[in-house]
């Protein structure tokens, strides 16, 4: 029997910039060593990946770069699964669809109890190492989200 638990996925290509957001708050995320929390950066677009994070999960975080939000660099855009689909902001170079991977979880019965991605505003994804000055500075923020998401004190 799988352990109930809840998932931080870290989504994005830490050599385009600010797409590797995901990335550098899952690492935040796991420096606070919370019991019951499983985190994982991906950086590829093998969406079985995130089926088997997710497996017996009660509440998924996926922390996403995304555009056109029409926000300052480093805002939160929040959407539940519901409402991923076509359409929605994102700056990925990764090529994983979170909507399609939702939906054969659903299919799989694997899908998890409740999925919230956090989708951060870019302004970077150039190539290249490191979040532009805009967006790591409203890192503080952005883990403060992830782990209100996950209904835990904010540091």
């Amino acid at each position: 029997m799988n352990r109930v638990r809840d998932v931080v996925v870290g989504l994005g290509n830490p050599l385009r910039r600010d797409d590797g957001v995901g990335a550098v708050v899952a690492d935040l995320v796991a420096r606070l060593g919370v019991p019951g929390i499983a985190v994982a950066a991906l950086t590829g677009d093998d969406p079985a990946a995130l089926l088997d994070l997710w497996r017996g999960a009660r509440r998924v975080v996926v922390v996403e770069a995304v555009y056109g939000a029409h926000a300052a660099p480093g805002s939160v855009v929040r959407l539940d699964a519901h409402q991923l689909g076509p359409g929605r902001p994102v700056a990925s170079s990764h090529g994983v669809d979170l909507a399609t991977a939702y939906r054969l979880s659903e299919v799989l019965g694997s899908r998890p109890e409740r999925l919230v991605v956090v989708g951060v505003q870019v302004v970077d994804t150039g190539l290249g190492r490191g979040l532009s000055p805009a967006v790591a500075a409203r890192l503080p923020g952005v883990l403060d989200r992830v782990l209100t998401e996950l209904g835990l004190p904010t540091p």
